[in-house]
């Protein structure tokens, strides 16, 4: 089944890494550096609110934002509404630091990427995010030693779902329009990457962490698996 695939291009965070966990153990470490005048669970609350609002703003269309804006603006908002007076670049920054180099593979996932790349498929990511959190993981988690190209929205001014971001991959791996048939994008959101993958008119395997029910979505879902350690048994 696999083996009209030659290129398989995967998103970063809850696809190849576990972004839930290292968000987790993040936001517990700030708030003790920063926030342990509050309530744990509504600090957490009120930031998970604000961040999530703004990140499904990304690469939404007319009117849409880029990673970058969220940068500061979900620190500002949030001491807004805490009503305090921190400094929104120096939480930022911290959170950022943290971020990149605590962000661990998935469970399973890098010994597939690996029997991928022994096999011969060409390899690639493309993410929405902060071009220094997402160059940190990268770094951290060695990922030059399979991915051909590493294109990330805050870096290149465009965001999936556009098909613009998918062009820029495909310029940096040399691949052509008879190829995109041979092309599978693996990620784990259906706005940003199933929509991604359906304007940059390739296959798309989702990664279904949340069991969500497709079966009778618009989008051509071609595999529908747990976690990426699932294309093990396809091969």
């Amino acid at each position: 089944m696999m083996k009209k695939y030659t290129t398989i291009l995967f998103d970063l965070d809850d696809t190849l890494l576990d972004f839930v966990s290292a968000e987790k153990k993040t936001l517990r470490y700030i708030h003790q550096e920063y926030y342990s005048n509050y309530e744990f669970e509504n600090f957490l609350k009120t930031y998970q609110t604000i961040n999530n609002n703004l990140w499904e703003q990304v690469g939404s269309g007319h009117g849409s934002i880029l990673p970058r804006d969220v940068r500061y603006r979900r620190f500002i908002d949030l001491h807004a509404t805490l009503k305090t007076d921190l400094n929104h670049e120096i939480v930022a920054h911290s959170f950022e630091n943290y971020l990149g180099v605590n962000t661990d593979w998935i469970d399973g996932v890098e010994k597939v990427i690996d029997l991928l790349a022994g096999k011969g498929y060409r390899l690639g990511i493309i993410t929405n995010g902060l071009t220094s959190v997402q160059y940190l993981k990268y770094k951290t988690n060695l990922l030059h030693q399979w991915f051909e190209c590493f294109v990330v929205s805050d870096e290149v001014g465009v965001a999936k779902p556009g098909r613009e971001i998918f062009e820029i991959a495909f310029a940096q791996m040399n691949l052509k329009d008879q190829d995109v048939a041979q092309i599978l994008y693996v990620g784990d959101s259906l706005a940003s990457d199933g929509y991604g993958a359906k304007n940059a008119g390739i296959d798309f395997a989702f990664i279904n962490r949340k069991k969500l029910a497709v079966e009778n979505h618009d989008l051509q879902i071609h595999f529908n698996l747990d976690t990426v350690a699932d294309l093990s048994s396809l091969l």
